[in-house]
């Protein structure tokens, strides 16, 4: 069983990206931010897809036509 809260880094300077479990059609990551957000100017872009769930803390999404 894993828990997703054991073994943070103390060094939280970066996000931190940990493989879960893969396949060739999903790849299920831990990762671990402390305050890290896109560039100021232009767009995250990604080449898949993304579901995001935030067990602690908060996010904020915005979106190109700001909905």
């Amino acid at each position: 069983m894993i828990n997703i809260f054991a073994d943070i880094p103390s060094d939280l300077s970066a996000e931190v990206f940990e493989t879960l479990a893969s396949s060739s059609k999903v790849k299920i990551e831990r990762i671990v931010s402390k305050g890290h957000c896109s560039p100021t100017k232009g767009w995250h872009q990604q080449e898949c897809h993304e579901w995001v769930i935030v067990l602690q803390g908060a996010a904020i999404l915005t979106f190109e036509d700001h909905y």
